[in-house]
């Protein structure tokens, strides 16, 4: 079971890296696989996943399966940041290479080997058996990072994925063969049904597990597909169809960024978002976005509107109950309104009223003043009249004493004097 296990990152690495050029949509959300770099981020992530469920199933930290991950991690982070695969196909290599290593170490330092040491407990051999084992895994070790590179560097890297899962089957199962064949003459016989039972059911399980592997794509070519008007178009490492393909298929549609022409004109060096570059044929490429990315566009903005209105409709469904005491609250207002209006016609026609009353009283107080200021003429006029005839009276009253006194004194010279006769005359 732990077993199986551990290679679930590497099926899951080699379903993700069959998906290449594949578009997955969630809701508004969608992906499309880029070979062997969605596959490397689907390994990372799973070899964490299988980790932490190991570690949680036997409470024990498995380090061989933890230093797995963190080299997965290490490489997967390298090949997704530089955007180079080469980093990725290093890394069962540098791990294989690293773990012979140390098992050679382990034959000079101490007075047990590395394996004896795993296994010691459970196996009961004699020292050189022990190092019969360890050269054997030494070996293996050696052998699987060797070939690893060669694959990687020889083939194409479609090949290499599939070279990957089928032969860590492969060199797991023989691996064990061999180390059985070296400690079967050294154990009793029950210890050696018991090894060979379990050797028979990890090897029927390995067995199955490949063989239901090798079936899958066959299983799937059988199944009742309709042709699509997507195109798979490859992208070598130079212009020229003799260069490595560094990537299956770019799918119909994807956003390029040109970089120049081969010298013919025949090939086009680009690059993706997801920074893959290379060569394409130039006459699979065009400056407008073909029909079927605008008929996914305008599927997906359909879909939006859909959304949209069955939203619309569940809330008109929900305010259906409200209508009527809308309508009511409707006819309520209307009725205030009308009577508001009423009260606004008497308001204004008050108001018309008391503004002509205002210009009136505006008039009357101006004619008002202007009395008043008449008035005042009229007083000071009167008043100067008054001071007038104040002083033609005195005037008058003057000439009279005047006249008066000339006429006492002026009068008796005018008249002759009579003489005076007494009795004496």
């Amino acid at each position: 079971m732990k077993q199986l296990l551990e290679f679930l990152p590497l099926v899951l690495f080699f379903g993700a890296y069959q998906m290449d050029g594949e578009i997955v949509t969630v809701g508004s959300w969608s992906h499309t696989f880029d070979g062997i770099f969605s596959a490397t981020a689907v390994l990372m992530v799973s070899s964490i996943i299988v980790w932490l469920l190991a570690l949680g199933l036997s409470r024990q930290n498995d380090r061989r399966l933890m230093w797995m991950t963190i080299a997965v991690v290490v490489f997967g982070a390298a090949t997704l940041i530089l955007r180079d695969q080469r980093f990725i196909q290093w890394k069962p290599t540098v791990f294989n290479w690293v773990l012979a290593a140390v098992f050679l170490g382990s034959q000079f330092v101490g007075e047990r080997n590395l394996l004896e040491r795993l296994l010691g407990g459970q196996l009961s051999l004699t020292r050189r058996v022990w190092t019969q084992l360890n050269t054997l895994w030494i070996g293996n070790f050696t052998l699987v990072g060797a070939l690893n590179l060669f694959v990687a560097y020889q083939y194409e890297e479609a090949f290499w994925v599939s070279y990957k899962l089928y032969s860590s089957i492969g060199f797991t199962v023989v691996l064990m063969l061999l180390t059985l064949l070296i400690v079967a003459p050294h154990l009793k016989e029950h210890e050696i049904a018991e090894i060979l039972l379990a050797a028979r059911i990890s090897a029927l399980i390995w067995l199955l597990f490949g063989v239901n592997l090798i079936d899958l794509p066959a299983a799937h070519a059988q199944d009742t597909q309709y042709i699509s008007d997507m195109m798979l178009v490859p992208v070598r490492s130079g212009a020229g169809s003799e260069f490595r393909i560094v990537n299956r298929g770019l799918p119909s549609g994807i956003e390029l960024l040109v970089y120049g022409q081969s010298d013919d004109g025949e090939w086009t060096e680009v690059e993706t978002r997801g920074g893959t570059r290379g060569w394409i044929p130039t006459q699979y490429l065009q400056k407008e976005p073909p029909a079927g990315l605008l008929i996914n566009d305008m599927r997906l903005e359909l879909e939006q509107v859909r959304g949209e209105r069955d939203r619309a409709v569940s809330q008109l469904n929900q305010s259906s109950s409200k209508v009527d005491e809308a309508d009511k609250t409707i006819v309520s207002l209307t009725t205030q309104l009308e009577s508001t209006e009423a009260e606004l016609t008497e308001v204004k026609r008050l108001s018309a009223a008391a503004l002509d009353l205002d210009l009136m009283n505006q008039q009357l107080v101006a004619q008002l003043e202007s009395e008043r200021s008449d008035g005042d003429l009229l007083r000071l006029e009167n008043v100067r009249l008054r001071e007038r005839i104040a002083n033609n009276q005195i005037m008058d009253g003057a000439l009279a004493v005047l006249l008066g006194v000339i006429l006492a004194v002026v009068a008796p010279r005018l008249w002759p004097k009579k003489k005076r006769q007494d009795g004496w005359s």
